[in-house]
């Protein structure tokens, strides 16, 4: 019932600001600069973060995209957009407060920023768009589900929620780009999204690079925007430009070409993806050509195979190493001290992260990285509600996963000081500052710390620091 009354509500939100913009009072900000914080009318204390464009003019309607950074951190979310934003002349906005978290919180935060931004800016009701990284990407696509009035997505690195109100469906009208990096722990689940969205005949796109599970390089963000480009003349939102329909034809087919020299299968994609966005091409005929001939080829069998292998063998061990988190994170120890961890996560070095095959030692990293993600995530839940012993336990492994990251001690000492253990605190501290730690000011102002000045050994630890 929440969720219907959400939906309603977002929907209620956005027809009427956008259907009476002439009433609305524009208000004047810098153009070509991000401004980090602009208060939210209405709000206690709520900011985002705003790009205009060099050419934004607040007397003719705008597009514009809400971006949703999974930190919280606006302008961090938007550095990315900037350079497509200028070539595609659209507004950029991103919370300061939405963030990995309740979903009923960011939807608060959302509808009071969409009543700020549709009654000060002159913004076009049918170019609407939402992008998110991780678990923004999530939430920018909720948001589009439960409003029905977001024209598309651009979800990097992450799908959407399991929960089947907040999935696509087949009334869905909204365009939908995913862009992963093949070393992103969610590079498997952007695949399973692609059949999901093909399944109800939702127009879609996955575009994959060599990266990490970040926000996309500017490049990356550039294809999804030159898609809906291609996306907004076909659905007669914006007009025509052929200049531009050749130049991104060129650009593709270049990437392909390129691909096809070493990754025949993301050269396979990009070439299918020409062939269905530029039909009118006059070359395109080039272009089934190239398909037809690496679809025969045995480097493309062979990859396919090795891929197919690959993702089977991911999921399994992935379900392995999961089972067994899930297991211990809920009664928040590991009766073992951690030897089973220990043994499994040196095999995961050094049979996959370490390996000579370039698809095993992706597949290592994702599931590396997936390990982490889901440990940190599910620590910030327990610390949240104060199951402070489980919390140590997902931290003591994040330690344990990436033993030379300074920060996975520097989390480990919070915890403990959120337990009141002024020994593991301190212990785990000098851990971090051993291990290049050098932000001391955090730890010299951290307010979880200060309660154990006057501790002996606490200070004497304080002092080397200066």
């Amino acid at each position: 019932m929440y969720f219907e009354n959400l939906m309603k509500a977002f929907s209620l939100i956005i027809f009427l600001l956008v259907c009476n913009f002439s009433f609305a009072q524009t208000e004047t900000y810098e153009k070509g600069n991000i401004i980090d914080h602009i208060p939210v009318k209405g709000s206690a204390g709520e900011t985002f973060a705003l790009y205009l464009p060099e050419t934004y003019n607040p007397n003719t309607l705008s597009a514009i995209v809400f971006i949703f950074d999974p930190s919280g951190r606006g302008a961090n979310g938007i550095k990315s957009f900037i350079k497509s934003a200028e070539r595609f002349n659209y507004v950029l906005v991103c919370s300061n407060n939405t963030k990995n978290g309740p979903y009923q919180e960011n939807f608060d935060y959302t509808n009071r920023m969409f009543t700020h931004v549709f009654s000060n800016f002159n913004i076009d009701e049918k170019q609407i768009y939402a992008a998110g990284f991780s678990g923004g990407s999530r939430l920018a696509c909720t948001v589009a589900v439960l409003t029905g009035a977001i024209q598309g997505v651009i979800a990097c690195g992450a799908g959407f929620p399991n929960e089947m109100d907040k999935k696509p469906s087949p009334v869905s009208q909204f365009s939908y780009v995913g862009l992963v990096g093949d070393e992103d722990m969610n590079y498997q689940e952007m695949f399973n999204v692609k059949d999901w969205l093909n399944k109800f005949k939702i127009d879609n796109e996955l575009f994959t690079y060599e990266d990490t599970h970040r926000w996309p390089p500017e490049v990356q963000i550039e294809r999804a925007f030159k898609w809906f480009e291609l996306q907004a003349y076909k659905r007669k939102l914006r007009k025509t430009n052929a200049i531009h329909m050749n130049s991104f034809y060129e650009e593709d087919l270049e990437i392909a070409d390129s691909l096809s020299k070493n990754q025949v299968f993301r050269a396979m994609m990009e070439y299918k993806r020409l062939k269905r966005n530029y039909t009118a091409n006059k070359n395109i005929g080039l272009v089934s050509e190239k398909i037809k001939a690496l679809k025969k080829s045995k480097r493309y069998k062979d990859e396919l195979k090795i891929r197919e292998k690959i993702a089977g063998e991911e999921y399994k061990l992935s379900e392995k190493l999961l089972s067994k988190f899930r297991q211990e994170s809920s009664y928040g120890e590991s009766r073992d001290n951690y030897a089973w961890w220990r043994r499994e996560l040196k095999k995961l070095d050094e049979n996959y992260v370490k390996s000579d095959d370039y698809f095993t030692r992706k597949m290592g990293k994702r599931l590396h990285y997936r390990l982490q993600a889901v440990a940190f995530e599910t620590s910030m839940i327990h610390r949240n509600t104060r199951r402070l012993d489980k919390a140590v336990y997902c931290d003591k492994l994040l330690v344990l996963i990436s033993p030379d990251q300074p920060w996975t001690y520097y989390r480990l000492a919070e915890t403990h000081a959120m337990n009141n253990d002024a020994k593991n605190t301190r212990i785990n501290l000098q851990f971090a500052v051993d291990k290049g730690f050098k932000q001391y000011n955090r730890i010299t102002s951290n307010p979880l710390f200060s309660k154990f000045k006057g501790d002996k050994k606490f200070d004497i630890f304080l002092s080397t620091l200066n």
